[in-house]
């Protein structure tokens, strides 16, 4: 089990006045973290906004490895850049980074991820696996991937975004997120596939290719709307809309073509849920 971070707090600021409650809070997340066995955590800039010297010291007290393989304050690394575990007769590297452009706590920057990410994963030593905790912008990760073609999954937290299917990246990769707020749990289960290299989710191109086809018919109302539209107000707002359609099918089409592109040579085999943690689950 991993997380990809901003489980603490919403944003890198907070009043002063709420940071013993905010606190409190993610103490009760972290000693629940620590009782699941939690493989890794990388902190987002909310989570560091609680003090990064606080949160060193609540993890370690629950258990909890924190990793971030490009994070420096006060001239020190203040978490693992990387570790290796064995979960089914894997061995795995779990390693995290933080966006370059995030707000950081005053004394902290962000190095660029991917020289980072290559000493951490070299660091650990051969492995069957690579896993990502990436809290920066989603748009980012397809780069660190292509510059850093072990890494086989990217868990994002950056932009809030949720996938019910796993998303292509270069080299055969894969996005995972599972939304905000803790509210869904993803799910992953892999078949290893004798003689395969990198991984495809069973269910995400025909997931993609109706995506692009439900954009595609927004767009072409938004179109019609902007024909029909009675005044430059109305207008205006649904010319709007078709660019932001426009710019969602160019998207769209790129990464369907990243996975027609890999198609090919033998891959191995995901499958993905998505689990809402509404009440019926126990606490």
């Amino acid at each position: 089990m991993v997380d990809a971070g901003d489980f603490g707090w919403k944003s890198p600021y907070i009043a002063a006045s709420r940071l013993e409650q905010q606190q409190r809070k993610a103490q009760l997340q972290l000693a629940a973290f620590g009782l699941v066995g939690i493989d890794g955590l990388t902190p987002g800039d909310g989570d560091l906004a609680l003090g990064v010297p606080w949160l060193q010291h609540e993890a370690a007290a629950n258990g909890v490895p924190l990793l971030a393989a490009n994070l420096v304050c006060d001239g020190a690394e203040p978490f693992q850049a990387a570790r290796l575990v064995e979960r089914g007769g894997l061995k795995i590297v779990v390693t995290g980074i933080l966006g370059p452009e995030e707000t950081l706590p005053t004394g902290c920057t962000a190095s660029p991820p991917i020289p980072a990410l290559l000493a951490a994963i070299t660091g650990v030593g051969p492995a069957d696996l690579v896993v990502l905790l990436s809290a920066q912008d989603a748009a980012l990760d397809g780069a660190v991937v292509a510059g850093v073609p072990d890494i086989d999954f990217v868990v994002n937290s950056g932009t809030g975004a949720s996938y019910a299917e796993p998303r292509s990246l270069p080299g055969a990769a894969l996005h995972l997120a599972s939304g905000t707020r803790g509210k869904k749990l993803g799910v992953a289960t892999l078949t290893l596939v004798p003689g395969a290299d990198g991984f495809e989710s069973d269910g995400a191109t025909v997931e993609l290719a109706h995506r692009l086809d439900r954009t595609r018919g927004r767009l072409e109302t938004a179109k019609s709307q902007v024909e029909n539209a009675k005044d430059g107000s109305a207008r205006a707002r649904s010319e709007k809309r078709v660019a932001l359609f426009e710019g969602e099918v160019t998207r769209l089409e790129s990464e369907l073509a990243v996975v027609v592109d890999q198609q090919g040579p033998p891959r191995n085999r995901v499958q993905h849920k998505l689990w809402g943690l509404g009440v019926e689950v126990a606490d």
